[in-house]
């Protein structure tokens, strides 16, 4: 599916070794050169997890320790999602792409697959699992791989250059999955270490804009309005920055969270934490335990049957919306058009049908997420510490729309949360007479038989 709305741009300074939200980099006066970001391109900062992660996943397809020399300590890593069934990220390193790091979710782990400058680079370095050919391959193509073992990742190689990737199946031949079309040349960086501050002082100008326009947004709707001002607050990076932005702006303002039930523990302290560090007044719409009381009845929600949503954030946010703010409020919202399709085509002022007494606003809404790592670095906020054990987003930890790569950082980080879920589903599993997979491989997501569902099964 093509990406239907605007996208991100960003550019690298081969100078200063760092990713520009603009073209022109504030450090060093010079000119980047632009990233072939697949859409939409919110690429974010890669951080001490997801450096792990990778580290174990090019291990696994090389057999020796690659990382260390393919990745250099003071290189800066972008990772940019991609669409895919489960989790999967372009991995850039110092303005290069190397390749994707994908969680397979029947293997139940995370792999890596080199692009054609990762492969260049991993043969220079002495990975083995080559095969030479004397013709050009189409993808789809088998060629017999004996001596490699099941799902092993082959470099087929023609005239010394690779050219496609394969991956070996059980029968013990490689099925050619992706042909090397676009053999774009490296470019030559600085190797100069690069922090997030140096990232921060590349961009710095670029930034004040965006702080700057924000803050006129919020100004001139509650000008307009003349409304009190409510800021939704979930604990994500998002909310965060929309509600530093706020504060900068109209100082004050009562804060908005909505506890469903099924946050995880951090999030829940770190709004807590949040609020009471600002000073400002926190009101909790809260659903209680009214999630597990409605699994009886309603069973497992999914992408396509979210009736989670209603009962555990809609109707405790309207309770407290209509209770609070009866004569309307002005909800400002953490929400950035490059986070999902649907949000991609929100309108920048809106109200939710079922809170029609807030006025809803995102001044972050075209602002990428290096953008929001960097406004949250440059301004010391308390951002949730979840973002660094692997978790991309902050919100219900069992919602059908995360990734299975998602759930296992939860089964990680909070076993007793996790296995509380896992047993409902195994027992609703086992009383509409469906095996381990339907729990194991994520299918519960879906109420019908979409196209990931089939796929994955």
């Amino acid at each position: 599916m093509r990406w239907p709305g605007e996208t991100v741009k960003l550019w690298w300074c081969s100078e200063c070794n760092s990713p520009l939200l603009d073209s022109l980099c504030c450090k060093c006066g010079g000119y980047g050169f632009r990233l072939g970001l697949a859409d939409p391109g919110d690429a974010r900062p890669a951080f001490s997890y997801d450096l792990d992660v990778l580290r174990k996943a090019l291990e696994l397809e090389s057999g020796f320790n690659i990382f260390d020399k393919l990745i250099s300590y003071n290189s800066f890593i972008l990772l940019n999602k991609l669409m895919y069934i489960d989790d999967m990220k372009e991995v850039f390193v110092n303005g290069v792409k190397l390749g994707n790091l994908f969680y397979n979710p029947v293997e139940n782990r995370w792999r890596f697959r080199f692009s054609y400058i990762g492969a260049l680079k991993a043969l220079e370095l002495g990975f083995s699992r080559v095969l030479n050919v004397d013709w050009m391959v189409k993808r789809g193509v088998s060629i017999d791989a004996s001596r490699f073992s099941n799902g092993d990742q082959v470099i087929i190689v023609f005239n010394g250059e690779p050219i496609a990737i394969a991956y070996v199946g059980r029968n013990g031949k490689a099925r050619v999955l992706n042909v090397f079309r676009s053999k774009r040349g490296d470019y030559n960086t600085s190797s100069r270490n690069t922090s997030l501050d140096d990232v921060y002082k590349c961009n710095s100008n670029y930034i004040y804009r965006l702080e700057s326009r924000a803050c006129k947004h919020i100004y001139v709707l509650w000008e307009k309005f003349r409304k009190p001002i409510v800021v939704s607050y979930s604990g994500g990076k998002d909310s965060l920055v929309s509600l530093h932005l706020t504060v900068s702006t109209v100082g004050g303002v009562q804060v908005l969270f909505n506890d469903t039930g099924i946050e995880l523990p951090e999030t829940v302290s770190n709004v807590y934490r949040v609020t009471d560090s600002m000073g400002l007044s926190l009101v909790v719409a809260s659903a209680g335990d009214a999630f597990w009381r409605s699994f009886s009845v309603f069973g497992p929600p999914g992408r396509d049957y979210r009736w989670c949503c209603k009962i555990c954030k809609l109707i405790p946010a309207a309770r407290t919306a209509l209770k609070h703010w009866p004569n309307e409020a002005l909800n400002i919202i953490g929400q950035r058009s490059f986070e999902s399709i649907e949000r991609s085509r929100s309108p920048p002022v809106w109200r939710n049908e079922w809170i029609p007494n807030l006025i809803c606003t995102s001044p972050i809404n075209r602002w990428s997420s290096l953008a929001v790592w960097l406004y949250i670095h440059s301004r010391r906020l308390d951002v949730n510490k979840l973002y660094f054990k692997g978790f991309d987003r902050i919100g219900c930890f069992l919602c059908p729309t995360s990734r299975l790569s998602e759930f296992r950082n939860v089964e990680e980080t909070y076993p007793e949360l996790w296995s509380r879920w896992r047993s409902l589903l195994v027992s609703w599993a086992y009383r509409i007479g469906y095996g381990m997979e339907w729990v194991d491989l994520g299918l519960w997501r879906w109420l019908t038989n979409t196209s990931p569902k089939i796929r994955i099964a």
